[in-house]
Parts: structure tokens; C-alpha cells; sequence
């Protein structure tokens, strides 16, 4: 996983804005504006199964709930 990435997480675990603190589900647009990455990112890393995910037909979505864990667990990983 590219480091920008875990460094990122690592800071918006810290500093979440609130709208994504009351979202349960978000879209690939409102985790890659959450992360700063490109939509490009997110499906690269939905596509290669780094990410926790949910599809609903042709939707991608994330839970909120999912997605910390999994930013607490790359948090981990990289220090």
C-alpha cells in the first residue's frame, strides 16, 4: 500500500470531518474526498480487494464502521 495513503489515514483518523463521523455508508466519491485520494485510488484498491466493501449491483459502498477498523489495522501495520 502506498505510504501517502497510510499517512493519510493516520491523520484523518485524528481529525475526521464531521459529516463522515454521522454517515454509516459512504460512496466511492465521499471515502476517496475523506482519504484524499482520487475515486481512481479506491477503485484500484476495491478492485485488488485492499479495502473493505460492500456492492449493491453496480454500487460500491463502504461502512463507516468497516472502514476505521480497517484504517486502525493499516494504522498499525506502518508504525
Amino acid at each position: 500500500m502506498n505510504f501517502t495513503i497510510i499517512s493519510r489515514i493516520i491523520q484523518f483518523e485524528k481529525y475526521k470531518p464531521e459529516v463522515i463521523r454521522m454517515k454509516q455508508i459512504l460512496t466511492v466519491n465521499e471515502l476517496a474526498s475523506y482519504l484524499q485520494v482520487s475515486t481512481d485510488s479506491i477503485y484500484a484498491m476495491v478492485r485488488e480487494k485492499q479495502i473493505p466493501h460492500i456492492r449493491v449491483r453496480r454500487r460500491i459502498l463502504f461502512n463507516t464502521e468497516m472502514i476505521e477498523e480497517w484504517m486502525r489495522s493499516k494504522a498499525h501495520l506502518s508504525v
